[in-house]
């Protein structure tokens, strides 16, 4: 599991941008290594002013020696490796993008990758320090109870004080819907976000419930996505509700409105299942990179990879991504 710690995690993007990102300020030396004066801070010993009455100044002459001066090459130790924490990812292609089989632990993990791509520091502004931060997308699920019969909370018993559990109510109702309605929801909005990023609004649903807790019917009455299949999604995952517990007792119709804006960090992409599109993407790569290769080349340039996070963790001891 990735800490959310200093630390640096490289894929094959990441790999290639990390030292040019470190390029952008003056260098830093790495932790241990002896400082470096900056040359502006050399000053010339400035010549005593010469009265008229003084006797010039004479220099010396220059001697001359007919050998030539020969310069020894002094060879510079590499400066000690820091002692960061650095991984490296097995590479992969647009066509082949690793994810979990399962939707929900798949979405769980483009979240935590989508909180890794965007990184931290210390500026309190930055987009992952701010309050309320959610990299994922966002769902907010409502219910309006049209049918009358159910109490707004279930009733208290008068022994323990608490809540009856096992007892219908509106409440149990909303909890219910936002419960089994999220991930599904979710999902459905993310497959929108990926083709248009800026994807957001309200989809409002008629709903019947039965006695049993089962839904009986549903009808999309609006929606304000761009994209049409989300829609058409979400109307499928509120028919497929796991069936409503407690049971009402009786038939409840209620309208649902599903609010969706995108998270705080762009999602990760996902592989390309068009045909023609991987087809063209083959052409254009034909050749393979076996994963030991990449990762045993990239192995070789790990040390100067610490270097340039540890100037970075310099400047900025919370900088992570």
């Amino acid at each position: 599991m990735r800490s959310s710690g200093s630390v640096v995690l490289i894929g094959l993007s990441g790999v290639l941008t990390a030292c040019a990102a470190n390029s952008a300020g003056p260098p830093r030396e790495p932790a241990g290594a002896t400082p470096m004066v900056a040359a502006s801070t050399f000053r010339t010993a400035t010549p005593p002013a010469q009265s008229a009455s003084s006797p010039p100044l004479v220099q010396p002459a220059p001697t001359h020696s007919s050998a030539p001066t020969e310069t020894a090459d002094v060879p510079v130790p590499d400066a000690p490796v820091p002692d960061v924490p650095v991984k490296l990812e097995a590479p992969y292609t647009p066509v082949a993008v690793p994810r979990q089989k399962g939707r929900v632990a798949a979405a769980g993990e483009d979240e935590e990758l989508a909180r890794w791509n965007i990184g931290g520091n210390a500026d309190p502004n930055y987009p992952s320090n701010r309050s309320g931060f959610h990299p994922g997308a966002r769902v907010v699920v409502d219910v309006d109870i049209k049918s009358r019969g159910l109490p707004k909370r279930p009733p208290v018993d008068r022994r323990t004080g608490r809540s009856r559990r096992n007892a219908p109510s509106e409440h149990g109702v909303l909890a219910h819907a936002r419960k089994w309605g999220y991930w599904d929801f979710r999902i459905c909005f993310e497959s929108a976000l990926r083709k248009n990023p800026l994807d957001h609004g309200q989809t409002k649903l008629r709903m019947r419930i039965a006695p049993g807790g089962k839904v009986s019917r549903v009808k999309l009455l609006s929606s304000d996505l761009e994209d049409k299949d989300a829609a058409r999604c979400l109307e499928e995952q509120v028919a497929n509700y796991r069936d409503f517990s407690p049971a009402p007792g009786r038939t409840v119709n209620l309208e649902l409105s599903i609010k969706l804006w995108p998270g705080d960090a762009p999602l990760p992409a996902v592989s390309i299942t068009d045909e023609a599109a991987v087809k063209k993407f083959h052409e254009a790569n034909p050749g393979k990179i076996p994963d030991a290769d990449f990762v045993g080349t990239v192995g070789n340039a790990l040390d100067d990879i610490r270097r340039c996070y540890a100037s970075g963790l310099e400047r900025d001891p919370s900088l992570w991504g």
